[in-house]
């Protein structure tokens, strides 16, 4: 392997090891920021366990599950304390269309609208 192929696989490995650790940073700081202020229409959890090892807290419903992942909505504040009471690993907010979602809310403000 010649020098240059080396210093590019190297160069490349440490754009994946970055990139890897800006993602870890960001979904950390989504999940601490979410424990403080609760403040999601839904959020999704990871268990280390199944569905059936576990006792759902009152506070919370769940809305869709596929094995040690699922997504709840919180019915009472505090609930996401609960979630990790109930054994919850990480608790994120949820995005109905994903966290880049290009799509405008139907309902939101435009400039646009109005003109003539």
């Amino acid at each position: 392997m010649s020098s240059t192929t080396r210093r590019r696989m190297g160069a490349l490995g440490r754009l994946a090891a970055v990139s890897l650790a800006l993602l870890l940073a960001w979904t950390l700081a989504s999940a601490a920021i979410l424990a403080v202020s609760e403040e999601a229409e839904a959020v999704t959890v990871f268990f280390s366990k199944d569905a059936g090892t576990f006792a759902l807290p009152g506070s919370v419903r769940l809305l869709e599950w596929d094995g040690r992942r699922g997504r709840f909505r919180g019915a009472e504040p505090g609930y996401i304390s609960d979630l990790y009471r109930a054994g919850a690993i990480l608790v994120i907010p949820a995005r109905a269309m994903g966290c880049l979602s290009l799509a405008r809310d139907p309902g939101a403000y435009s400039p646009a609208v109005g003109r003539e």
